[in-house]
């Protein structure tokens, strides 16, 4: 076989691809199938190495490189869940609305072409967007299930809180989170002077500069444990949110929903829990 030269080969790895699963079409159950494949990569890679005759230090030192990718993609997970669960929602409210929720989502005229076939708005609006700030995210999915009815009857909606104490605390650690990846992905795990200024204010601890950063096992499984409770907490708050909203929005116009309970089943597959819209009740598929 002739040799390849790398513009070539970079160009023809776009076709090195698989489908996605089916378990895509639900936010959380796409978030949680990810956190697996990581999560396994790295215990069958460490399984490996606790077999073979390699130095421990020079083990530990490569898979502590893994780990690093195994931070970001755990984090960026959740990210890309955020995105999915609010184009979930757009494709819930959008078409029983006429007004100004999705003015948030900026698209310029290019992206607009780039997502010209994509299957549903929500997508379309939400897939090239960057979610890594727990104040965007709050802002976007405040705008797009906000109650515009006269008078409002639902309370502004959060889906990352910051009360009580423990949503706080949540809230504060995704923070941290969003700039332990930025440190990571554009400083390939060094933690530069100002990383480590960041970093300090968010943590409340001392951080080191010039040093680089090497998760160890357990630090991969509590990141994967806090994500987890995130993502779970937020497809739960806002699956709420959903039924309420479109049960106000029917009762206020019954005729804007067509079919009341296949829009609850299509709803409790996506989130993955029961939902009930004008007194039918959907279960999510087994």
């Amino acid at each position: 076989m002739p040799p390849i030269d790398p513009p070539e080969a970079i160009r023809n790895m776009l076709g090195n691809v698989r489908p996605l699963p089916p378990d895509h079409l639900s936010p959380i159950s796409h978030f949680h199938l990810t956190t697996t494949e990581i999560t396994l990569a790295l215990r069958y890679v460490q399984s490996k190495t606790d077999r073979s005759s390699s130095k421990p230090s020079v083990a530990n030192r490569h898979l502590s490189r893994l780990r690093q990718m195994a931070l970001v993609g755990l984090i960026e997970n959740l990210e890309r869940f955020f995105k999915e669960l609010a184009g979930v929602c757009i494709d819930a409210i959008a078409p029983l609305t006429a007004d100004d929720r999705l003015d948030t989502f900026r698209v310029s005229g290019s992206s607009i072409a780039g997502h010209y076939g994509a299957d549903t708005l929500g997508r379309a609006l939400c897939e090239s967007g960057i979610w890594l700030d727990c104040k965007t995210i709050n802002e976007r999915f405040r705008d797009i299930l906000q109650d515009v009815a006269t008078p409002a009857t639902l309370q502004p909606f959060q889906v990352l809180p910051l009360q009580p104490h423990h949503e706080k605390l949540r809230y504060d650690t995704l923070q941290l989170l969003w700039q332990l990846r930025h440190s990571v992905v554009h400083n390939v795990g060094v933690i530069t002077e100002s990383d480590a200024v960041k970093l300090r204010v968010l943590a409340r601890r001392p951080v080191l500069a010039r040093h680089t950063l090497e998760p160890s096992p357990i630090d991969i499984d509590y990141l994967s444990d806090f994500l987890g409770e995130v993502a779970e907490s937020s497809n739960a708050r806002v699956c709420s949110r959903v039924a309420e909203l479109l049960n106000r929005i029917n009762t206020n116009d019954p005729t804007l929903i067509d079919d009341p309970g296949k829009k609850a089943k299509d709803l409790a597959s996506q989130f993955r829990l029961p939902v009930t819209l004008a007194g039918s009740t959907a279960t999510p598929p087994p």
